[in-house]
């Protein structure tokens, strides 16, 4: 009895702990538990967002998805053009997912679940908002993405391969063109018998059986002329006395060096007019002022690299085009833009700079100013007719008071009174 007792208290225990399990794993519905405390924001060529998830969701399948774009606006009728570009998940428990973006444009999808490789066409539900599974969004970009290269086709080599079964349409060998890498990998040794003429790798040629014997099998379509040898007989080991040479051993390949991927930073600073210092900003203008910017990209990689710097807010940029810059130099660009009305009360300026090199890698920088827009200058007027801008200009004139008359009138006067005294003087 005591027994059965214990069973049940197990079986109970059990099923409360699988209740409990049960309970936490149906708390988090579908599609829910995760809160963007900060949304996407791009940054060094890396979209980021940081997040949380709600207690019982803790396995939720998150992915922060970048795609190259047709345009910086998200647009359903072309989205089918948009093309996958890299895609993260985070560990759990993390609160920050980062994902590389391309440089051009693009949009970035924080989503539950997985990527969608092709969204679309426009109409259908192939989209993450239609699924119900979009968290956070983000497009963005200045340029337009360039169409992917196509892929290099790799070399081939046509070789008489030995397949061991005499008389088998040609004596024992069949003529095939395997990839270079191929031969190396699948023929060069490993089929000791095969027939393969020279060809170079990497500054290294190899061969096989490349003797009198194994040319002219090689010259007959692979086919064994009656007077070289058996069927199926490598031409190392014919029997009608024509030996090949031993060769040696074919040397491996080493394979290529990795290429470091390249770095670079991007520095802008500005200035109102062509005199001063150029600073980080921001500075002050006015409508008609011109600001001239100053963007210097540091090579801070380890090998030289071809960039490209795009400033669509500014003309007269100086140099254009791919420019190279040796590890640890640095290449200064100018450009400038003139204030007007139409900029608002501040003005903002973003250089994006990409750079490759001879691996795979690409790295990209960017960096903004800005420049607050001030009032107009005051127009200095005047009342002459020939007045700036219609300007009028007020003339004061400096009236000079005429006294000679009035002064021969006191003169007279004068006179006539010390005549009067003098006749006085004489009468008296």
């Amino acid at each position: 009895m005591r027994h059965v007792v214990l069973l049940a208290l197990v079986l109970g225990v059990a099923g409360w702990a699988s209740a409990v399990g049960s309970a936490q794993v149906q708390s988090c519905a579908p599609n829910t538990g995760v809160t963007v405390t900060q949304p996407i924001a791009v940054s060094g060529g890396l979209a980021t967002v940081q997040f949380t998830v709600a207690p019982g969701c803790e396995n939720t399948q998150l992915s922060l998805v970048s795609y190259q774009a047709p345009s910086g606006t998200f647009d359903q009728t072309t989205a089918s053009q948009q093309v996958l570009y890299k895609v993260a998940t985070p560990a759990v428990g993390a609160t920050t997912l980062s994902v590389e973006i391309p440089a051009c444009f693009f949009q970035v999808d924080f989503v539950y679940g997985a990527a969608i490789e092709h969204l679309g066409p426009a109409g259908t539900t192939n989209f993450y908002n239609s699924q119900g599974r979009l968290i956070d969004h983000l497009n963005g970009g200045t340029t337009a993405c360039q169409p992917p290269a196509p892929p290099v086709e790799e070399a081939t080599v046509t070789i008489c391969h030995a397949t061991g079964t005499p008389d088998n349409g040609a004596n024992g060998y069949v003529s095939i063109s395997p990839s270079v890498s191929g031969v190396l990998s699948g023929h060069l040794s490993q089929h000791d018998a095969d027939i393969i003429p020279p060809f170079t790798v990497n500054g290294v040629t190899y061969s096989q059986h490349w003797d009198a014997a194994g040319q002219a099998i090689y010259n007959n379509g692979c086919v064994v002329p009656a007077s070289v040898t058996g069927p199926n007989q490598p031409p190392s080991n014919n029997n009608n006395g024509v030996v090949a040479p031993t060769l040696p051993p074919a040397a491996p390949v080493a394979p290529p060096a990795p290429v470091a991927p390249p770095s670079i930073t991007l520095t802008k600073l500005e200035r109102v007019g062509s005199n001063g210092s150029f600073t980080v900003g921001p500075v002050t203008a006015n409508v008609g002022d011109v600001v001239n910017y100053q963007l210097v990209v540091t090579n801070t990689g380890a090998t030289d690299v071809s960039v490209n710097l795009s400033d669509t807010g500014c003309s007269s940029l100086a140099p254009t085009g791919p420019q190279a810059i040796a590890a640890g130099a640095s290449l200064t660009f100018t450009c400038s833009h003139q204030i007007t009305a139409a900029d608002g009360s501040s003005y903002t300026n973003t250089a994006i700079v990409t750079a490759n090199n001879a691996g795979p890698a690409l790295a990209s920088a960017q960096s903004s100013v800005v420049a607050n827009v001030g009032a107009a200058p005051a127009t200095t007027g005047n009342t002459s007719s020939g007045g700036v801008l219609g300007a009028t200009k007020t003339v004061k004139k400096h009236h000079v008071v005429k006294k000679h008359k009035v002064v021969k009138k006191v003169t007279h006067k004068a006179k006539a009174a010390k005549a009067a005294v003098a006749a006085a003087r004489v009468t008296g």
